[in-house]
């Protein structure tokens, strides 16, 4: 099922993420014991840390530490022998050199060396990659189908192969200028590219594919390109994307068969991990309703990677509030994209802040009153999470009388905080103000 085996890892910087999937893919590699740094370790002093290791056919492997030793050498328990060659993980730094050895070396090989090579060293730069991809090669077959899955995502790169220049031995990379040059000369975005696409390419039906921030140095596009590419194999293979990006955020999948975990640090600084039911990202109706879409683009996704956020009605709530903040030189609030798509969609969003750790304030229009009330006695026992505030007039902007063919009149029939035009009514400029000092406040 498409979708079936993604799961994404979100939330802010320096909320544990990356350490998180580090001692997994640790956990799991061959050798019986491991080092855990200081930093890393859980209060006071021994790490927590364990894997239930679910084999295709069935079997359940359960791989922890045992933490009666001194020091950071920590030695494993269970049966982790043989899972690091399903186990397949693309750290976030990954620039590797243009040079390859004729003969290659196998994709499990490739991967527990370059994790030595990281483990010893902080400046480690992958010197085995391209060596491994020559492996592949060898096989006129799999060397095809190993740049039509980087076009898939590039469609601008038109081929990738082995070469010899001056005597090197070098990997070549021709993208849209038609013209082949080492891969030394090329982009990050396509060394990082290559990176993900031989793991994809050299993975097997069950493998656990991790893969640490893939949208290092890629536009838009092709991050897009290659969350679609993903969730191809997300049938057949467990795929764990960390991100920073909301473009490997679908509604459609986290409302679905995906699941999306958020990391976050509490307030006694630990790291927390939270996965919301698929019932609390439908709630909020984000994918079903075509006429919305709008609400639930990649600007409102950019609420899984903040600890704060400011829900509002619609976007000319958005708008109006941002432009008043801009005229008087206030800092931005954390307003979530272009609103919530509806006064009776607050609570759901609200609901969903709740589950991911992220501290929220709801602002209501003060028409909606008993949709506000309703959200004061919901939160009330959770006011240090999210907490409704009340608008002082019954909309954002005032309301004009519309004419025959439905357009505006100059005629106002009911005063809003903001003129049409975004001027704030100088009788409501003090309350209103307050309202803003209040959330701000709240949300510190």
């Amino acid at each position: 099922m498409l979708g079936s085996g993604y799961n994404v890892l979100v939330g802010a910087n320096n909320s544990g993420k990356s350490t998180i999937v580090s001692l997994v893919r640790q956990l799991l590699a061959p050798d019986d014991t491991l080092t855990i740094g200081r930093e890393m370790r859980r209060e006071p002093e021994k790490p927590v840390i364990e894997a239930a290791w679910i084999h295709p056919n069935g079997d359940i492997a359960e791989i922890g530490i045992d933490t009666g030793v001194q020091g950071g050498i920590f030695r494993k328990t269970g049966n982790h022998n043989g899972l690091h060659g399903s186990f397949r993980f693309v750290p976030s730094r990954r620039p590797f050199a243009s040079d390859y050895h004729v003969g290659g070396m196998k994709p499990s090989d490739y991967e527990y060396g370059e994790l030595l090579g990281r483990l010893g060293n902080q400046a480690f730069f992958d010197g085995q990659l391209a060596t491994a991809i020559a492996k592949v090669f060898l096989d006129a077959s799999e060397k095809d189908l190993f740049v039509a899955e980087l076009m898939e995502v590039d469609p601008s790169s038109v081929d990738f192969t082995t070469d010899n220049v001056g005597g090197r031995n070098v990997m070549l990379y021709e993208g849209p200028s038609k013209r082949p040059h080492t891969l030394s000369d090329t982009g990050d975005g396509v060394t990082n590219l290559i990176r993900i696409i031989y793991v994809l390419a050299t993975s097997q039906p069950g493998d656990c594919i991790v893969i640490d921030e893939p949208e290092l140095s890629l536009h838009p596009q092709l991050q897009r390109n290659l969350y679609r590419h993903l969730l191809s194999y997300s049938d057949t293979r467990q795929v764990v994307v960390v991100t920073h990006s909301p473009h490997f955020v679908g509604w459609a999948e986290i409302s679905g068969a995906s699941k999306l975990f958020r990391v976050f640090i509490d307030i006694i600084g630990n790291s927390q991990v939270v996965s919301p039911a698929s019932a609390s990202f439908n709630a909020v109706n984000a994918h079903s309703n075509v006429m919305s879409r709008k609400y639930y683009d990649s600007v409102c996704k950019e609420l899984f990677f903040s600890n704060r956020a400011v829900l509002l009605e619609g976007a000319e709530d958005v708008h109006y509030i941002e432009n008043f903040l801009e005229a008087t030189e206030q800092k931005p609030l954390p307003i979530m994209g272009y609103g919530c798509g509806g006064a009776s969609v607050i609570r759901p969003w609200m609901r969903l802040c709740v589950d991911l750790g992220i501290k929220c304030a709801a602002i209501f229009d003060g028409d909606k009153k008993s949709e506000y009330e309703a959200a004061a006695s919901e939160f009330a026992d959770r006011a240090d999470h999210a907490r409704p505030f009340f608008l002082i007039k019954d909309d954002i902007r005032d309301k004009y009388e519309r004419n025959l063919s439905g357009g505006e009149t100059n005629k106002v029939i009911k005063e809003g905080v903001f003129r049409r035009e975004g001027i704030i009514h100088p009788s409501c400029r003090d309350a209103f103000q307050t309202l803003i000092d209040e959330i701000r406040k709240y949300l510190d």
